[in-house]
């Protein structure tokens, strides 16, 4: 009797499974949170494979709320409910205008407040949305935020202005 195994390039240290041990785990993934020993194995096409699906199943979209709205990173911690921790110490940093050796920080966006117009059932409506690096923190934050999924199509405005 032959036992097929193959290595699996998602995993460290070369880890070798049975397909049937790997579909078992791509399916159980599919709910996995960010900082879950299987969230690896979401979106891999050998995976799904293996689980009777088509490659194309695999590329699962992470949720808006679980990434941060300024690096895009899957964090175990959120602060604001936004950003991750390393993302809060930099904008820290930025406005005192000094790291915690006292000098200048270094690589820093600059951070602004997104000024943000909607039209819901024919109102319009200004969010303000403060300290972000982009348009598209902005727009994360917004889903962050959220109580129900948004719908985002073009916007009728959107507006930067630097942080005091």
């Amino acid at each position: 009797m032959t036992v097929e195994l193959f290595t699996c390039p998602r995993h460290a240290g070369n880890l070798r499974l049975m397909p049937s041990s790997c579909a078992a785990m791509w399916n159980k993934a599919q709910r996995a949170e960010p900082d879950d020993r299987l969230f690896p194995c979401r979106g891999c096409e050998i995976g799904a494979r293996h689980a009777g699906h088509a490659p194309e199943d695999a590329h699962g979209r992470l949720p808006a709320e679980s990434i941060c709205a300024r690096c895009h990173r899957s964090p175990r911690r959120f602060i604001d409910g936004r950003i991750c921790v390393s993302c809060y110490n930099r904008g820290r940093e930025w406005k005192l205008g000094r790291n915690a050796k006292g000098r200048p920080p270094v690589h820093l966006p600059a951070l602004y407040t997104a000024r943000i117009a909607t039209v819901e059932r024919r109102a319009r409506r200004e969010i303000i949305v403060p300290n972000v690096a982009n348009t598209l923190e902005a727009v994360l934050s917004l889903a962050h935020q959220a109580r129900k999924p948004l719908k985002f199509t073009r916007a009728p405005g959107l507006a930067l202005v630097r942080a005091a």
